[in-house]
């Protein structure tokens, strides 16, 4: 054992005792007592010590955990209790009480943010992870001038425990949001929303963001954005221990309340979800033409249209059932059918190609993109809407030569799209930086839709191949064969 290693034992060692010490205090004093803070403080110093001595040795011993479980979660917990009883017992006679007390846990939980804040900062210096620098500009923090020499095992190791922090100081938010109280009455969830995304970003694998995200947007009462982040969160490549149950639980809920005759169709489609997660019957002739209705109208926004289609796509990942396969190809078609509609109204020249890019096409370009994607991984699924698939896709790139278009670079849908499973972790390779284009979007995205639309014709020239006497007979595959063909070249 090395030398570090041996102090950071010792120091490890020193933690447990200050940990007993800690726990013992909590029994006797309040969590803003001076003795205990005193302690609490001398924990915290003993297991950041055993993180910069031996950091391999503190992740062996999961010392990040004890420093969150230990010396911050567990006051949270008795700031908690202390609450909860004074609360219960006040009857109002002890306003002045329970308000210094939640003063006293908001001064805790602002202090504890501050720290993780540092600990971020001094973890990407102290290391050298200078791919993690937007971080500490982020943070409003100083970049370090000497440079120091970091493996690709290290710098993987410090992307996740600085992802950890991030959903720390969500966590830490999201406390102190539920404990203040502003003039209005509104609460401000914008901090909390804030680091959970930044974690997602570092790492977009990990299912624990989507469930804190869940969690805060319960708290606002969209339901239609907490059953989204519990999928997301079921889907990760490493999902969340319990966001299936989460899900569930949200479902129930969901279907409790009687649905309402003028609800938005986000909301109804995702009653469907929970009737289908649920096992129950459901009938979507209603919603979908709905849905093709609020697509033509403008009445649905890009994004709540993109986390519908996406919800679709997941809730077939985690219950590949007929009549869940079935919601998913119908919701295709009928973006296919609005896609065809448009462009048979479009002028074919004239005017820049994002000027001749109609409302209604922009906004569904995202969710298409996702279904194309979905289509190239499931091909076979796919094949009853193959004839219409390519039928709007060369009439789209009839009208979008792309020759004219832009290279491929990462957009929006991308960056959100990485970890998802059900699109293999996310829409392109590429996307796996954080630098999101947000000019000449509609070409772009226009460029890697058609794109996608060509590997997919291509896949479908093989599949068509493989049967040559079947395709020589039916007019109909002939005439698809000729519109792949067109497509792939």
């Amino acid at each position: 054992m090395s030398r570090h290693a041996e102090i950071a034992k010792k120091q490890l060692d020193q933690a447990g005792k200050l940990d007993k010490e800690l726990k013992a205090k909590l029994k006797l004093e309040p969590p803003y007592a001076t003795q205990v803070i005193a302690v609490r403080r001398e924990l915290r110093k003993a297991y950041e010590d055993v993180l910069f001595l031996d950091f391999r040795y503190a992740q062996e011993r999961d010392v990040e955990t004890a420093l969150w479980m230990k010396a911050h979660h567990r006051s949270i917990e008795a700031f908690r209790s202390h609450i909860s009883k004074l609360s219960a017992t006040a009857e109002g006679k002890k306003p002045v009480e329970l308000r210094k007390l939640v003063g006293h846990f908001i001064d805790f939980l602002k202090e504890s943010s501050k720290y993780y804040r540092a600990l971020v900062a001094r973890l990407i210096s102290h290391f050298g992870v200078t791919e993690l620098h937007h971080v500490l500009r982020m943070l409003d923090m100083e970049i370090p001038k000497q440079q120091v020499k970091c493996s690709a095992d290290m710098r993987e190791s410090i992307t996740k425990s600085c992802h950890t922090i991030f959903v720390y100081l969500g966590d830490l938010s999201r406390y102190r949001e539920l404990q203040s109280v502003s003039k209005n009455g509104e609460k401000n969830w914008g901090p909390a929303l804030g680091y959970y995304q930044f974690a997602r970003r570092l790492l977009p694998t990990a299912g624990t963001p989507m469930n804190q995200l869940a969690v805060v947007t319960i708290q606002t009462g969209d339901t239609f954005a907490s059953s989204y982040y519990f999928l997301r969160a079921s889907c990760a490549a490493e999902p969340f221990a319990t966001a299936q149950e989460n899900l569930a639980l949200g479902f129930k809920k969901v279907l409790k309340r009687p649905a309402a005759p003028d609800a938005p169709v986000a909301d109804r489609f995702m009653r469907l979800l929970a009737q289908s997660f649920g096992e129950a019957g459901m009938e979507t002739a209603d919603p979908l033409v709905q849905l093709q209705h609020a697509i033509n109208e403008r009445s649905i926004a890009c994004d709540t249209l993109t986390r519908l289609v996406c919800s679709i796509i997941a809730v077939h990942h985690l219950k590949p059932e007929p009549a869940n396969l079935q919601l998913l190809l119908d919701t295709l078609k009928v973006l296919l059918d609005v896609l065809c509609e448009q462009m048979n109204v479009m002028a074919d020249t004239g005017g820049e190609l994002a000027t001749r890019v109609s409302a209604v096409v922009r906004r569904m370009l995202p969710a298409l993109r996702l279904l194309s994607r979905w289509l190239s991984l499931n091909l076979k699924l796919g094949r009853p809407l193959w004839n219409k698939y390519i039928h709007a896709m060369t009439l789209c790139g009839s009208k979008f030569p792309r020759h004219l278009l832009p290279a491929i670079q990462p957009l929006a849908e991308d960056i959100d799209m990485r970890g998802f499973s059900p699109l293999d972790g996310g829409l392109r390779a590429s996307a796996m930086t954080d630098v999101e284009v947000t000019e000449n979007e509609v070409p772009l995205r226009l460029s890697a839709f058609l794109s996608d639309a060509a590997d997919n014709a291509a896949a479908i020239h093989f599949e068509l191949a493989k049967n040559t006497k079947r395709t020589a007979r039916d007019p109909n595959l002939v005439a698809m064969h000729q519109m792949v063909d067109e497509l792939v070249t």
